[in-house]
């Protein structure tokens, strides 16, 4: 297939012709080499004969003569036409060659956008059809590429009618462009009726020719190198013409604009080659406004060429053509045999290559010339271009859609608007604008009313100047006459020093503010902001009212009373604080670490937290400080408000919390720990700690304790541990320490192996009111004490499981004192309740004990100072033995116990095997007795079994001075001087 054969495909024509542009327009040299490669080109190939070189010769068929080249040959096409040309060329030296060119000054077709040009109601979505690449102006935009993946996308305006206007044209490969085309569309909103129809705007008209107009055509060739055409078009209109070689007659798209005088008479030039003798058809059109009218004359030329050319006239330039849309007008050129030069407007002249854009905001007088292929310049010419004002934006000045105001408003068209209005109120829409409603020339008002809130809606139509009806709106706004908007606090800004900032929301009416601890300050103008300093003593609570003042005098309803902490002797933290905070109640730091480097660095002693506060190291103090938890969103306590301290991180060697030689106090909160290896949750070294409200829990480790102490003062209340998941779990190991338990509860989970609940060494020990359990897999420790001395009362033991030991008091020195004290343990291994050595003294009084154990004995004591009294023991194994001594007793030792279930009552150097021969240890008076338990107890409340009123343990015990004065429960018990006498056991009838 040749290049001048009409089948060859049009896309394969650019990666021809970019074969051809990378192989090199022109090779230097002589003969052949003077021609370029075989290929498509998008402009004119001018071949000049080397001078002194040597000469070739060319033809343009088989048959015809050749031709020497010894002047200048041009090959090129008309505007709008693709010629191609095969041509022989025979060098100096007999060598031939055929080369086939493609001259493409043909543009493509024009893009057709879509969808039609009509009323869309939402969204409107540009697509773009065409062959070609496209480029796309959208409302006076610049010219972009349109990609057909993201296309342009339109949403209504709310208020009104939108009009949308797009530019587009198309450019092939080879660089030429299609005309313009343009299209509008008109946006409805949903919901939205206008009051006009839409017409759509005017489209070109089909092709016809009128045997009436003015149109004549005639071709004739002139010297050698060309065709002179002369025509005559219908006066007003733009002559079009088109030129082909061969084939048949081209469409619309390979018309070229001409130029013509204003008789519509003109002359072009159609280059020719020196020798091409093909037959050359022309075919004369017209295009007026939009209308493009073809093929109303047509002739065909043979070329001759003789030896001499003659000089030629130039070609009438032809006139750009401009196309409006509102709001912007684009400035083209039709493609010509021109080279055209612009300047719009900044004073320099450059080479026309694509459209010009002229926007409605920035007229233009625009100057261009043009210049032939001889290089001939045209006159300078100069085009004012104006265009239309756009029907978009406001159109009136007075008032803002969505606008609201305090007084009578008025609206006044814009100039040069020409406006037709219909105004309603409320929710009611204004009714549709007929064509020959009146137009608005003056001022409307909106008075509003007095005390009232009108909504106005206002239907505006613009209109043309030739009484067009364009762009629709509806503008709503408020006359508002009642009391202005209530003050609106902004986010108040805290310093570290716990001082605070408020300011209030800008408004356009006077805010008057009150602030004071009690709400009763007079109110003041506001002037941008309002301090509120911390006192340097504690907490200050701020209350804060306001209310505006409009400039009629309206005074709005009074701000919700605004309430704002200040604290300069605290650290506030809350895990929904940000990184950086300074501490403060409005500005929390997110956790613990942060708030105990801002108490460091202040000197504050306290730190109060809310949520789930987590820690992300461990903390060492040195100076005192509270840790205080249970705070509501008001920075209140709070009981029903939990607070929990978590490390997320397992510990293994350090403390989570350590303090030396300071006084560490936490409340009010839970801590939770995942412990490694051997850790501690809290260390405390000299000093004092203070527990009050605190739920301890920890999990997993090796070998992991609640809480060490040495050389301090513990003052612990309302606590629980929760010891699960470790090998060995204590919860209190204390070195020479003070320590009062009051309400304390100790649980060990059953994923415990070796528990020990307190031990003390060489301190005391004083526990009411509390509850020890557990569960572990193997041994039990309730209370271990070395050196030192423990006073139990109104406590109680709940113990079950393992498969070892179990002791629920053991002691090596010192005392145990143990009043009002319940025990229940169901143990599988062996189990000594109170195990005592090293010349402990034991006092034992008002207990109530349920054991069961493979293997038993209460009391196992190598010294003889030591009483067990007014208790009822009841107790399963295959060997119970209450006492095991190995000493002589005292008399009055164990008197007045309730005893149930003992194989044996004394063990060792003085056994008893009777309560015969244990009563000659008893009190005067206070024998020791047997009861079935059925008879004993009555029912069980609060997890205690509770004493019958038929038991003979019922006002039977002995008074003790030792002994507290009231059972488990903390009802009193009948005292010394009294009739009755105390019951048996650690629960007394009221």
């Amino acid at each position: 297939m040749t290049l001048d054969s009409p089948s060859l495909p049009r896309r394969l024509l650019p990666l021809v012709f970019l074969c051809a542009c990378a192989a090199g327009v022109y090779a230097q040299g002589t003969g052949s080499q003077l021609f370029p490669p075989s290929g498509s080109y998008a402009s004119a190939l001018n071949l000049e004969p080397v001078a002194g070189g040597e000469l070739c010769s060319y033809c343009f068929s088989e048959t015809s003569a050749w031709i020497a080249l010894d002047r200048p040959l041009v090959l090129d096409a008309f505007p709008g036409e693709e010629r191609y040309y095969r041509i022989r060329v025979l060098d100096a030296f007999g060598r031939e060659t055929l080369f086939e060119y493609r001259i493409d000054k043909r543009p493509p077709p024009a893009p057709v956008l879509l969808p039609a040009q009509a009323q869309q109601t939402g969204t409107l979505i540009i697509q773009v059809k065409a062959s070609d690449a496209v480029m796309l102006s959208v409302d006076g935009s610049p010219f972009a590429p349109y990609d057909g993946r993201m296309p342009p996308e339109f949403r209504a305006n709310p208020s009104g009618l939108r009009d949308v206007h797009a530019v587009a044209y198309s450019i092939d490969a080879s660089g030429n462009k299609s005309p313009l085309v343009r299209a509008s569309w008109s946006l409805v909103p949903q919901g939205f009726t206008p009051s006009f129809p839409y017409v759509s705007p005017e489209v070109p008209r089909a092709p016809s020719s009128s045997a009436a107009s003015p149109v004549s055509l005639s071709a004739r060739q002139e010297a050698s190198v060309g065709l002179i055409v002369d025509y005559t078009v219908p006066a007003g209109t733009t002559p079009v013409l088109a030129v082909w070689a061969d084939g048949p007659q081209p469409g619309p798209e390979s018309y070229a604009e001409l130029g013509c005088d204003s008789f519509g008479r003109g002359s072009v030039v159609v280059p020719l080659p020196f020798g091409y003798a093909q037959k050359i058809s022309v075919s004369l059109g017209y295009r007026s406004g939009d209308t493009l009218v073809t093929a109303l004359a047509s002739t065909a030329v043979l070329p001759l060429f003789s030896s001499q050319p003659k000089e030629l006239q130039a070609d009438t330039a032809p006139q750009p053509r401009q196309t409006s849309i509102p709001g912007s007008t684009t400035i083209s050129w039709p493609q010509s045999s021109y080279s055209v030069f612009i300047d719009d407007g900044n004073g320099i002249f450059t080479p026309y290559t694509q459209p010009v854009i002229v926007r409605y905001e920035e007229p233009k007088e625009i100057r261009w010339f043009a210049v032939d292929a001889s290089k001939r310049r045209t006159k300078l010419y100069r085009l004012s271009v104006r265009p239309q004002a756009p029907q978009t934006g406001p159109l009136v000045s007075g008032a803002e859609d969505g606008g609201r105001y305090g007084s009578t408003m008025f609206l006044r068209p814009l100039p040069g608007m020409m406006l037709r209005m219909n105004s309603a109120t409320g929710q009611t829409l204004p009714p549709l604008i007929s064509a020959d409603a009146p137009l608005v020339e003056s001022v409307l008002s909106f008075p509003g009313a007095p005390g009232e809130e009108i909504e106005y809606a206002v239907r505006i139509v613009a209109f043309d100047i030739a009484g067009r009806p364009g762009t629709e709106r509806i503008m709503r706004f408020t006359v508002d006459k009642q009391k202005p908007a209530v003050p609106t606090p902004n986010p108040l800004v805290s310093a570290i020093d716990g001082s605070a900032r408020l300011s209030f929301a800008k408004q356009a009416d006077t805010v008057y503010v009150s602030a004071s601890q009690d709400g009763q300050a007079p109110f003041l103008p506001y002037s941008g902001f309002l301090d509120l300093p911390a006192v340097p003593d504690g907490r200050i609570r701020y209350r804060i009212r306001a209310y505006a003042v409009d400039a009629a005098g309206n005074r709005s309803d009074e701000m919700q009373q605004l309430e704002i902490l200040c604290d300069s002797t605290s650290v506030y933290a809350d895990p929904r604080g940000k990184t950086g905070a300074v501490g403060s109640p409005l500005d929390p730091v997110p956790c613990l670490d942060d708030a105990v480097a801002i108490a460091r660095s202040t000197g504050r002693k306290r730190i109060v937290f809310r949520s789930a506060l987590p820690v992300r190291s461990p903390i060492s103090l040195d100076s005192d400080i509270s840790i205080e938890g249970g705070y509501d969103a008001r920075w209140e306590p709070a009981a029903s408000e939990s607070s929990t301290l978590l490390w997320n991180q397992g510990i293994r060697t350090a403390a989570c919390i350590s303090a030396s030689a300071a006084t560490l106090t936490i409340r009010n909160c839970s801590v939770q720990a995942s412990l490694s290896g051997a850790g501690t949750l809290i260390v405390v070294s000299g000093g004092s700690l203070v527990l009050d409200g605190v739920s301890l829990h920890l999990a997993g480790g090796l070998d992991v304790c609640a809480l060490r102490a040495g050389d301090a003062t513990l003052d612990v209340r309302n606590v629980s541990v929760q010891l699960q998941d470790s090998f060995t779990s204590r919860a209190f190991d204390l070195v020479r320490c003070e320590s009062t338990f009051i309400g304390l509860s100790l649980l060990c989970a059953d994923t415990v192996r070796l528990f020990e609940g307190i031990r003390a060494n060489r301190g005391n020990v004083a526990i009411l009111s509390s509850r020890i359990e557990g569960r572990p897999m193997q041994t039990f420790s309730g209370i271990a004490l070395v050196e030192s001395g423990l006073d139990i009362a109104g406590s109680a033991f709940l113990v079950s499981g393992g498969s070892s030991s179990c002791r629920l008091v053991s002691a090596s020195g010192g005392s145990v004192v143990c009043s009002s004290v319940y025990a229940k343990v169901d143990w599988n291994g062996e189990l000594t309740a109170i195990l005592a050595r090293g010349g402990t003294v034991v006092k034992v009084a008002h207990v109530s004990a349920v054991l069961s154990a493979k293997g038993l004995c209460v009391l196992d004591t190598d010294y003889p100072d030591w009483i067990l009294a007014n208790s009822i023991l009841n107790v399963r194994a295959a060997k119970a033995i209450l006492a095991r001594i190995t000493v002589k007793p005292s008399l009055g030792a164990i008197s007045a116990n309730c005893l149930w279930g003992f194989t044996r009552y004394l063990d060792g150097a003085y056994p008893a095997d009777s309560l015969e021969q244990l009563n000659a240890w008893a009190a005067i008076g206070y024998s020791n007795i047997a009861e079935n338990p059925e008879k004993t107890f009555a029912s069980v409340l609060k997890g205690v079994p509770r004493l019958s009123s038929a038991s003979a343990c019922v006002d039977a015990g002995m008074s003790l001075p030792w002994a507290v004065s009231f059972d488990i429960d903390g009802n009193p018990k009948p005292s010394e001087s009294g009739l009755r006498k105390p019951d048996i056991g650690a629960d007394e009838i009221q």
